[in-house]
């Protein structure tokens, strides 16, 4: 309303992303209530990644909402260019602003001190709330100077431009994290570090078929089949093997022990650390001095 009654593109773009944020309120709490719903016989992991969808929509919407008000503010800056004289309210602008700031920095005070900083949507949402407040902070200093220099018209859309910027600076973190999840992946090292402690266990010969992937954010799962000695008692490897991957905080893994003539022949190993066989098999490794073929 103040951003049609003020003339005020940037304004408007300010109002829409405060509205989208609400609409992602409420989107994070229905999905934290669905998340905490207990595993089943179809869903066997919970409802844990409704959060990470949630975050995803999120940030769907976000893209969709920039993509729309840049447009807006480069046509709005092409028509002042073309000559048309379009006259903005500052200190409407001002008021409006300094009024949604104060309410801004108060939902952020809230959002810092009671949510987790491992919820993937609840820091999505944080991210909103921050980039909200960089948004009004600009848009209030952009008002003030409309106010002062009411000539000064080319500010509003060209702050359009700069909000949408903000935004997509505040958001990509959040975005990639929630298209890592989603795609199954591990942190970056965790498997490179479980395989060179997993190799180092006394016994071991190989690694073959190491999966970790991130469920949801703080949870990882992690499978994998180890081929042995004769000599290696398959209780202690498997206790060692539990041991590294808690270490690196995948606390849900399942291990498969094998001797070493009970590898199926059919599939390769790798010669050696660096050279991996990846893909539905996962990653293998091998000791560099034993001679597996």
């Amino acid at each position: 309303m103040f951003g049609i009654v003020a003339r005020s593109s940037a304004l408007m773009v300010e109002a829409l992303h405060t509205a989208l944020d609400g609409l992602t309120v409420i989107i994070s709490l229905v999905s934290a209530l669905i998340s905490r719903r207990k595993a089943t016989k179809r869903m066997s992991y919970g409802y844990a990644r409704a959060e990470v969808l949630s975050a995803l929509l999120s940030v769907l919407a976000l893209a969709l909402l920039c993509a729309k008000l840049f447009a807006t503010g480069v046509r709005r800056l092409w028509r002042i260019y073309n000559g048309e004289q379009i006259q903005v309210d500052g200190m409407l602008v001002a008021l409006a602003e300094a009024i949604t700031l104060v309410s801004n920095v108060g939902m952020a005070l809230v959002l810092a001190r009671g949510t987790s900083s491992k919820s993937l949507n609840l820091r999505a949402l944080r991210a909103h709330v921050i980039a909200d407040c960089i948004e009004n902070v600009v848009v209030l200093v952009g008002g003030v100077i409309m106010w002062k220099i009411p000539n000064f018209a080319v500010l509003d859309p060209a702050l359009t431009v700069v909000i949408v910027g903000v935004i997509v600076v505040m958001n990509i973190g959040i975005c990639k994290e929630t298209v890592a999840t989603l795609m199954q992946s591990a942190p970056r090292g965790v498997v490179e570090g479980i395989a060179d402690d997993l190799i180092a266990i006394n016994g071991v010969m190989s690694v073959r078929r190491l999966h970790v992937w991130t469920l949801t954010t703080g949870c990882l799962i992690g499978t994998v089949v180890v081929i042995v000695d004769d000599d290696a008692s398959h209780k202690d490897v498997k206790k060692q093997v539990e041991e590294v991957f808690a270490q690196f905080g995948v606390e849900n893994v399942t291990v498969q022990i094998n001797d070493a003539d009970e590898r199926d022949d059919g599939e390769s190993i790798a010669s050696d650390r660096s050279d991996t066989n990846v893909g539905a098999n996962g990653y293998e490794f091998v000791r560099e001095d034993d001679d597996i073929v």
